[in-house]
């Protein structure tokens, strides 16, 4: 069965060069990847925001740019909720909505995108007096008003803390089931990934390093990049979330919103944690873990002390030292060391 998108995306900005084909095997794709790497660029291109070089987009059998086509931006039938939203801070909630749509245009029922979004409450509030979260819903509802065929979402949740993410994270997945479109997710947020997508791309500089199922991708994205682990929190607890890894190592995470099952990404800043030879009482650190020595590598000033958690399949730690502590710790390879971490250390993604 031939996809609901086929897109062959192609543009040099600078030095900067972005290829891409895109061919959705399920109803939601998910684009993650870091700053950079191109993620918001590939909805502006479909979305004709911006013109490419020799590409070809065909959207549910419509072409809408090849050699000699050019569908313009409001003919394309996508509805975009980009990073800053673009509400109209003179016009009401409802009014936004109504904006949406367009003059006489077919589109959804706005009562009932404001019930499924539960805005009927604010409809006569304009953004100002709106919270964070409620804005972010005005203006996925104005993107679904016009009934488009496909929804575009540039990191929609990402100018919330992790809480209000996870807490808005039920009406994305309420909007895809509810109005049952196709949509196209940009993000750097795992679980947002994992929880709305069947597949997911993940970029790098402008090409695709990998894609396929999400879990599976992910969880090997944060595998090969040291400081870059996933995980499942087990348990709250008053050190933070607990959170078991690939190969069994737990982490505590000072993250008072992350519930048990929780599927969650998280960095350790290098600078953050600690090595010691035999384990130590006393400290403030709450994740503490046996580990090996893979490497100690210089980057200019920098020494970094590469370490393998215990367990098959663990991911790899690098921890900042300096050259008196690696003279100290006598530190070599294959060395079975102590890594201790506060819980602060740990932040989600």
């Amino acid at each position: 069965m031939s996809s609901w998108l086929q897109a062959n995306l192609r543009i040099q900005m600078g030095s900067f060069e972005l290829h891409l084909d895109l061919a959705p095997k399920g109803r939601a794709l998910g684009i993650f990847g870091a700053s950079g790497s191109g993620k918001s660029t590939v909805l502006e291109l479909l979305a004709g925001w911006r013109r490419g070089q020799g590409q070809r987009i065909e959207l549910l059998g419509r072409v809408l740019e090849d050699q000699d086509i050019w569908v313009a931006p409001e003919k394309r039938r996508f509805g975009f909720v980009p990073q800053d939203l673009l509400l109209f801070p003179h016009l009401t909630v409802e009014e936004n909505l109504a904006f949406g749509q367009g003059p006489g245009a077919p589109g959804f029922e706005l009562a009932h995108i404001a019930e499924v979004l539960e805005l009927s409450d604010f409809l006569n509030r304009k953004p100002a007096a709106l919270s964070g979260g409620q804005r972010q819903r005005v203006a996925l509802g104005r993107a679904l008003a016009c009934a488009p065929d496909v929804l575009l979402l540039d990191e929609p949740l990402a100018s919330l803390d992790v809480g209000l993410r996870r807490r808005l994270l039920p009406y994305l997945m309420a909007v895809r089931l509810e109005f049952d479109l196709p949509l196209i997710l940009v993000s750097h947020d795992a679980v947002e990934i994992e929880a709305l997508c069947d597949e997911v791309i993940v970029l790098e500089g402008g090409r695709s390093s990998s894609s396929g199922d999400p879990v599976q991708v992910l969880a090997a994205e944060a595998a090969g990049h040291p400081n870059l682990l996933t995980g499942v929190v087990e348990e709250q607890t008053p050190a933070g979330a607990a959170v078991r890894v690939q190969g069994g190592a737990l982490f505590y995470v000072a993250a008072s919103n992350l519930r048990e099952g929780m599927r969650v990404m998280f960095t350790l800043g290098s600078d953050d944690l600690l090595l010691a030879r035999e384990r130590v009482e006393g400290l403030s650190a709450r994740t503490e873990l046996g580990v090996s020595v893979a490497q100690v590598e210089q980057r200019g000033d920098l020494l970094l002390a590469e370490v393998t958690l215990a367990g098959d399949g663990a991911p790899r730690v690098r921890v900042r030292v300096t050259p008196s502590a690696v003279q100290e710790l006598n530190l070599v390879v294959g060395q079975e060391l102590m890594l201790y971490a506060k819980s602060t250390a740990a932040r989600p993604l």
